[in-house]
């Protein structure tokens, strides 16, 4: 059987898809999470020697935390796209378990 997304899940992704287009804040959230995550998994690759932009557990969660409380509050209004940018784009601490 083929699992179908219901109205609530399709509704929920277009509506975060729809803010992303209009906010240049989204997108670069969504994109800075997805590099930094990929980072993230290739520091934990056995078969890969180290570099120096592998990121730790802590270090990847560290960012996340804060960008996206920098999100939320630009959403909220209480941080400027500028501010809340500059969080999110922040270059997190480089760290190879």
């Amino acid at each position: 059987m083929v699992k179908r997304d219901t109205c609530k899940e399709i509704s929920s992704a277009l509506k975060h898809k729809q803010q992303a287009e209009r906010s240049k804040v989204i997108q670069t959230f969504d994109r800075v999470k997805r590099k930094l995550y990929k980072r993230y998994e290739r520091a934990h690759d056995l078969g890969k020697k180290p570099s120096s932009k592998d990121l730790s557990f802590e270090a990847y969660y560290a960012w996340l935390d804060a960008a996206a409380k920098a999100r939320d509050d630009y959403l909220a209004g209480t941080l400027t796209a500028e501010q809340a940018l500059a969080v999110i784009e922040a270059e997190p601490e480089h760290s190879s378990e």
